[in-house]
């Protein structure tokens, strides 16, 4: 199994871009009993291993970070739907305004398929910091605060009892970022710029404190390294980018 190369050199190795006709598809992902799909990595990288962990309850850095999402929780209404809409976890409308073109299993398969196995691997890395540090949510530490998702009873309840550090929906943005960026390097700031905006649309959702939204993209960034050196990742990622690009009329 070949190991450490980065994504360029896989999708220059691999990649069928440039051809006149569609690139091949990556084939459906098997799916866990819960119905997502299966990840890559054999191994999970464990987050608990690097991150710091979040400040404590009676501290002054704590303090600050309440202030800080109460001060994004006050956005304007079009601030506040856009947190709104990225509770959802889909890549196709968090990144369709940046990439010209939206992710779906019907016009980018390939690509909707594997940024949904990264997904799992990254829940596979957080989940265990999650109940090790134990953080409660910015809405539990301070009752004034309402969740942009206040009238989703049964996502509401779902978060009430998970743990707020890190945050998974800033670990799945920044890792579609980072990888969508490598797809298509000619958009790459602003496709960096919305993969960051989409976590920080949990501070201003009032579910996540700052620390959590910078400690899911610490997660991100461990688990699309550890990819980097996976074979079946590499495969499927220079599939995914070829038919990305062509999609985009890059190629």
């Amino acid at each position: 199994m070949t190991r450490g190369f980065g994504l360029r050199a896989l999708a220059l190795a691999l990649a069928v871009a440039g051809c006149a006709t569609a690139p091949a598809v990556v084939a459906a992902p098997e799916r866990t009993a819960a119905g997502f799909a299966v990840g890559y990595l054999e191994t999970d990288a464990d987050a608990r291993v690097f991150l710091m962990g979040p400040p404590g309850g009676e501290s002054a850095w704590q303090a600050g970070e309440l202030a800080a999402v109460l001060a994004a929780h006050d956005a304007d209404p079009a601030r506040m739907a856009l947190a709104v809409a990225d509770n959802r976890v889909d890549p196709g409308p968090a990144f369709a305004a940046v990439l010209g073109v939206t992710i779906s299993e019907e016009a980018t398969p390939s690509t909707a398929r594997v940024l949904a196995r990264v997904v799992t691997d990254i829940a596979a890395s957080y989940d265990p910091a999650k109940e090790h540090f134990g953080r409660m949510r910015p809405f539990q530490v301070d009752p004034s605060i309402t969740p942009c998702i206040a009238s989703e009873a049964a996502q509401l309840a779902r978060l009430a009892n998970s743990r707020s550090y890190p945050s998974g929906h800033a670990g799945f943005g920044w890792a579609w970022g980072l990888l969508l960026a490598d797809m298509v390097p000619e958009q790459a700031d602003a496709i960096l710029a919305r993969g960051y905006d989409y976590g920080w649309s949990r501070v201003v959702c009032g579910v996540h404190f700052p620390s959590d939204v910078d400690a899911g993209r610490a997660v991100a960034s461990a688990v699309v390294i550890r990819l980097m050196g996976d074979e079946e990742f590499a495969g499927d990622y220079a599939i995914a980018r070829a038919e990305l690009r062509y999609a985009l009329g890059l190629e």
